[in-house]
């Protein structure tokens, strides 16, 4: 499985960018999640664990987009570019 870090789409107004900011990952019956600041900044969040507060885990690497410990991606979340 391959994630874009950016998906570009053509509208009616030209085209629009939007750029990956995090993802939520399910395994074990449990749900945990990843947020990127600025694109190299990683949070990490599970609420059994890390309670209500997000952990930082460093730079950005490829395989966080993928996999959460045992657990695998099952959402993206991109957030439009502005102009």
């Amino acid at each position: 499985m391959e994630i874009e870090d950016d998906i570009h789409l053509e509208t009616e107004t030209g085209l629009v960018t939007w750029n990956l900011q995090g993802a939520i990952y399910y395994g074990d019956s449990h749900f945990t999640a990843r947020f990127w600041e600025n694109g190299d900044t990683c949070w990490f969040h599970d609420g059994m664990t890390t309670q209500q507060r997000c952990v930082n885990e460093g730079h950005v690497q490829p395989s966080m987009r993928i996999t959460a410990g045992s657990r695998r991606v099952h959402l993206c979340i991109y957030i439009r570019e502005h102009d």
